[in-house]
């Protein structure tokens, strides 16, 4: 099997500009404001007299949902068991990634056992609706929009309703296998394909000893759709959508 190499920084570059355009894009036409802070929240409007606060997720393929690193901050609000496993997973690693990459067996083999304690972490359902919700929201955003590149539609869930309906959606979650096992943290979708992963990120200087957890675009929409509640429409739609649920 050909090995998947990790993106180039230009091609993720690229794909970054894409999803600040399609902020900006849909920013303009309801009339709201990118958020200077840029971490869960991409746009703010208030609608009613409520502040809304849109994540808006526009990838083609995948979409990260976080990096992780050694004291960020952000991620205070994940449950204190699930923060100690990511951390003991960063552990792992030396500091100096030339000392990694000469040893990476051995540093791989420890690795194993503590994804192995964040898979069964994850797998109680109080800490997966924790995980979910400072995941995508870190209590800085209220409002999921998903868009679909291939449709021009947009989806739109409360964050409530979208936590709820992705926990039902991760109908398990395993450990990857390989010459080394455990590697990753892997979340299936109820047809028993991957719906995304946590896993570590040591491909470059620029990027070694973070967490990566990211989702297939696909499955994002499937969530989303799946939800009796969702509401969907063009571009010209989402105001007066957005507009009937706030």
């Amino acid at each position: 099997m050909k090995k998947k190499h990790a993106m180039t920084s230009e091609a993720a570059s690229e794909k970054k500009m894409k999803g600040h355009k399609q902020e900006q894009i849909l920013s303009d036409k309801i009339g709201g404001q990118i958020s200077k802070k840029k971490t869960k929240c991409d746009i703010e409007i208030i609608i009613n007299n409520n502040l809304v606060k849109i994540s808006l997720k526009a990838a083609e393929k995948k979409s990260q949902i976080f990096l992780y690193r050694k004291n960020s901050s952000w991620c205070d609000l994940f449950d204190n068991l699930t923060k100690q496993c990511l951390s003991d997973c960063l552990n792992i690693l030396p500091d100096n990634r030339n000392d990694y990459i000469k040893d990476k067996i051995k540093y791989k083999s420890l690795l194993s056992p503590e994804m192995e304690i964040l898979k069964y972490t994850l797998s109680i359902k109080n800490k997966l609706i924790n995980f979910i919700d400072v995941s995508f929201f870190n209590n800085q955003a209220n409002t999921m929009i998903v868009y679909d590149y291939k449709t021009n539609i947009y989806y739109i869930l409360k964050r409530e309703q979208f936590i709820e309906n992705m926990c039902k959606f991760i109908t398990h979650v395993k450990n990857s296998r390989g010459k080394i096992p455990s590697q990753k943290v892997i979340f299936k979708n109820p047809k028993g394909t991957t719906l995304g992963e946590i896993e570590l990120r040591n491909d470059s200087p620029e990027h070694y000893k973070e967490v990566k957890f990211w989702i297939h675009q696909k499955d994002l929409l499937e969530i989303m759709k799946s939800s009796i509640q969702h509401k969907k429409g063009t571009l010209d739609q989402i105001l007066p959508l957005l507009q009937q649920m706030f």
